[in-house]
């Protein structure tokens, strides 16, 4: 029996953690997005992860852990090689709309039968 006012503890897979960002997250990936989409110093697999990103559509909580600091790599290369001043405001406008407006997330329900 637990003690009352103690917690529990349940490990949660972030495979099943789904992340939805808000609009003005989705804008500010919108403008990434568009900043690297002709430049030749930006991966284009990278560019599509965060055109995904930039839509409704939810992501999960492993998948942003593992590509957001790969995305944070891309731009920085593309900052230092272009000093491109629309990648500056996108990267910047992102770093403030995640923490304060930021997004939501939703464990998967899963049925089991």
């Amino acid at each position: 029996m637990t003690p009352k006012g103690s917690h529990t503890q349940k490990d949660i897979e972030a495979r099943n953690l789904r992340v939805r960002f808000s609009p003005a997250v989705q804008d500010a990936l919108r403008s990434i997005v568009v900043a690297a989409q002709h430049s030749s110093n930006f991966d284009p697999d990278i560019c599509e992860i965060i055109k995904n990103w930039s839509s409704d559509k939810p992501t999960t909580v492993h998948d942003f852990i593992i590509a957001f600091p790969t995305i944070a790599g891309e731009v920085m290369e593309h900052l230092s090689a272009t000093r491109d001043a629309a990648m500056k405001q996108a990267w910047d406008d992102l770093c403030v709309q995640l923490p304060e407006s930021g997004f939501k997330v939703s464990q998967s329900v899963q049925n089991r039968r």
